[in-house]
């Protein structure tokens, strides 16, 4: 389904919405990485799943001082562990970002995947988003930091998904990208997280708010601040326009 909408019609109507906010739940908008507290994610291997260890894959010159500086600032956020010995590894692929950054992956398909029952949990649709965002007027999107890599993994689960690099072998501490199943554990736990809140939705890393009055936006952002503050989830700072929370709404007529 596509949407078209006439960029020239959206305008910003509050800039002071979210300063009290943003001052009361300042630890939600922390820089420091966070890690989620109440909740664990773990994956389920098949019957007669075997340990399979594969060779870390040749990083390309023009990316290996990047690759290491990434790899020692996971290292450093204990995202990652170095270990001497595992059973399991898999290689990674490295992703390139934007301003020359890189965000290193699990190849896992060539390991985990094809002896791992994949998370069934169902993610929102199209239809589902728009039903629970109608009928709105303010609007709120609120990215989360890093999201996977911010839940904990079961002890089991970070051996399995250990991955191999020209570094080293890294025990992953984390919910990693590239694990098939990250999509589904993450949305269950926003799910629980954000359960019975109404015009709020979790779609992944982003959480769409929405509302009729300015009013009712500042307490259901408050709502969902004070959710996220219980489990020490963070945001996203750079959604943030320095003191206040960006709101837009539709031009009538």
């Amino acid at each position: 389904m596509e949407i078209k909408l006439d960029w020239n019609q959206l305008f910003v109507v509050h800039y002071g919405l979210g300063e009290e906010l943003l001052k009361k739940y300042k630890y939600v908008f922390d820089a420091q990485h966070g890690v989620i507290k109440g909740f664990k994610a773990d994956l389920l291997l098949k019957k007669d799943a075997k340990p399979v260890f594969k060779k870390a894959c040749p990083v390309p010159f023009s990316l290996k001082a990047i690759v290491e500086k990434e790899l020692d600032r996971l290292t450093k956020d204990g995202i990652m562990t170095p270990v001497m010995h595992s059973e399991w590894a898999s290689p990674i692929m490295v992703v390139q970002k934007t301003y020359g950054k890189v965000r290193i992956c699990g190849d896992y398909k060539v390991s985990v995947h094809p002896v791992l029952d994949v998370d069934q949990y169902p993610l929102p649709n199209v239809e589902d988003i728009f039903a629970t965002l109608s009928g709105g007027v303010y609007f709120s999107k609120l990215d989360l930091s890093n999201a996977y890599q911010q839940l904990e993994l079961e002890e089991d689960a970070k051996k399995v998904l250990t991955i191999n690099t020209h570094k080293g072998l890294f025990r992953i501490e984390r919910l990693n990208f590239g694990f098939s199943s990250a999509p589904a554990i993450f949305q269950s736990v926003m799910d629980r997280v954000l359960s019975g809140v109404k015009n709020v939705v979790c779609y992944l890393d982003d959480i769409l708010i929405t509302t009729r009055s300015a009013e009712e936006h500042k307490e259901l952002l408050s709502e969902v601040f004070q959710r996220l503050e219980n489990i020490t989830l963070k945001l996203n700072s750079v959604n943030v326009n320095s003191s206040s929370l960006l709101s837009i709404t539709l031009a009538t007529g």
